[in-house]
């Protein structure tokens, strides 16, 4: 590059060499720009590349403020909102009521509310959880410990955190713990941290109140807040003393019995469809941890109100959707729960953890109520399934017709009964006539059915068919077939 071009290119780009820097040659005058560089006042201390003092003390604030950083019980305060003056803020426990509680460890922000138990949440009164056999519970949590639970000493638990990412940079800043107390209430206390520095002796405080609960009840607890909560212990180097505790994860309960309704089952959806709680004055969750932060810079409590209504309102839900699982877990055949769908949904729970005979009336109460044939095909295998799995043959058999009479193009009935023709009862020409049927009904039944035409099941059947009718032909002079169990597959 020529020297007439780089001269050029150093104006443009406004670039000085050591040598110019030293003698102060180029240096342009004040309030002068290189060309295509914005106009702006700097202050002349950035200017020389020396903060000021009072830049200075602005940076270390700022800093100490992201950090959550204060000396002793000093508490960082940054600029108040426009039109108002810091002095005169309120201090957040008027703001948000409760009382400082003062530990050895340091100090924090309690906030106790209490309910009789007559209270109403939605639909439900609090007191409708005690109506919940511990047997219940521990059956659809499917966890035998939760037997033992005392709903007197059960503990009601949600946490706001900073985030739900986890790991050792995420806090609970709100921690809510419901509790059933004597005299007919139900007693919601709310610990809160002001700063970082409340963490410690909010911990030490719940340990001490709460030590030793027969049970714990949350919402996506076991995934989340108390991994969490014992994460904190761990960074204060604490005990953790729930670490032991029978766990109630309501949201396993509520993606068994009614996910096939629901498809959304966060706690919002959840006791807005089925308990019918409506919120006002509500925050969404996404923005919790954002004004909690912002409180940490602002020092202004009043946007953190909805905060901590929405967090009551969780626990309080916690209580009236264990009750609504009370009620529709309180008779054996399901017809407690309101909707075919849900009823449906612990008939299957009932398959899947082998009481057959609980499922056997579930399926007999939708057999004789349900009018939806969508829903009563997978009933009709399911009943059949418990029949034979409890051994009782004859009545197997019978639940086998049942099911093919109602949906004769049911490829699965046609094969599982047609099997049963053919090593129970030796009848190879009935068990023939029973696949063709199917399979023809299922030829001519239109475009699903010719979708069907290479589905697992219609090729079963037609396996099914041939081997039957290979068995008829070798039939001459033997006893032919297999010597397939009562209710095994034919070979």
């Amino acid at each position: 590059m020529d020297q007439r071009k780089l001269e050029q290119l150093k104006r443009a780009l406004n670039l000085k060499t050591g040598a110019e820097l030293e003698t102060g040659q180029g240096k342009k005058p004040e309030g002068e720009c290189a060309p295509g560089s914005p106009q702006r006042d700097v202050p002349a201390s950035l200017a020389e590349g020396v903060p000021s003092e009072d830049e200075n003390s602005l940076l270390r604030r700022r800093l100490r403020s992201a950090l959550g950083i204060s000396g002793g019980d000093e508490r960082l305060k940054a600029a108040p909102h426009p039109g108002e003056e810091s002095e005169t803020m309120d201090p957040v426990e008027r703001v948000l009521g409760g009382r400082i509680v003062s530990r050895e460890r340091g100090s924090f922000l309690l906030v106790r509310h209490e309910y009789p138990v007559t209270t109403r949440h939605g639909d439900l009164e609090l007191e409708t959880i005690l109506r919940f056999s511990p047997e219940s519970a521990a059956w659809i949590a499917d966890d035998p410990a939760l037997c033992a639970m005392d709903w007197g000493e059960t503990l009601f638990i949600d946490t706001e955190t900073t985030g739900v990412a986890g790991g050792a940079g995420t806090v609970c800043f709100l921690i809510g713990v419901g509790k059933f107390v004597p005299d007919g209430m139900f007693r919601l206390d709310q610990c809160f941290m002001r700063d970082f520095d409340d963490e410690e002796a909010m911990l030490d405080f719940l340990d001490e109140e709460y030590p030793a609960p027969s049970a714990l009840v949350s919402y996506n607890g076991k995934s989340f807040d108390l991994p969490l909560l014992r994460n904190r212990h761990v960074q204060h180097r604490m005990s953790f003393p729930w670490r032991n505790t029978p766990h109630f994860d309501l949201v396993h309960a509520v993606r068994r019995l009614w996910k096939r309704r629901i498809e959304d089952c966060s706690l919002a959806s959840v006791e807005r469809q089925l308990l019918g709680v409506i919120r006002t004055g509500d925050v969404p969750g996404y923005q919790i941890p954002r004004l909690w932060l912002d409180f940490l810079v602002r020092r202004d409590p009043r946007p953190l109100r909805p905060v901590l209504y929405h967090h009551r309102f969780d626990i309080l839900s916690l209580v009236t959707l264990s009750g609504r699982l009370a009620e529709g877990l309180l008779g054996r055949d399901g017809r407690n729960l309101d909707e075919a769908d849900d009823r449906l949904s612990l008939l299957r729970q009932c398959v899947k953890k082998r009481d057959y005979a609980r499922a056997l009336e579930v399926a007999d109460a939708l057999l004789e109520d349900e009018p939806v044939p969508g829903r009563l095909r997978e009933v009709h295998a399911l009943r059949s399934l418990s029949l034979k799995r409890l051994g009782r043959a004859e009545a197997y058999a019978d639940a086998l017709w049942a099911w093919y009479r109602a949906f004769p193009d049911d490829v699965e009935a046609a094969y599982l009964l047609s099997g049963w023709l053919a090593s129970a009862r030796r009848d190879l020409f009935l068990a023939r006539r029973i696949c063709e049927e199917t399979l023809e009904k299922t030829a001519r039944g239109g475009s699903f059915y010719r979708d069907m035409a290479e589905h697992p099941g219609r090729i079963r059947l037609e396996n099914r068919l041939s081997r039957i009718i290979a068995r008829i032909e070798r039939q001459s002079g033997r006893k032919g077939g297999s010597s397939s169990e009562l209710f095994g597959e034919e070979d």
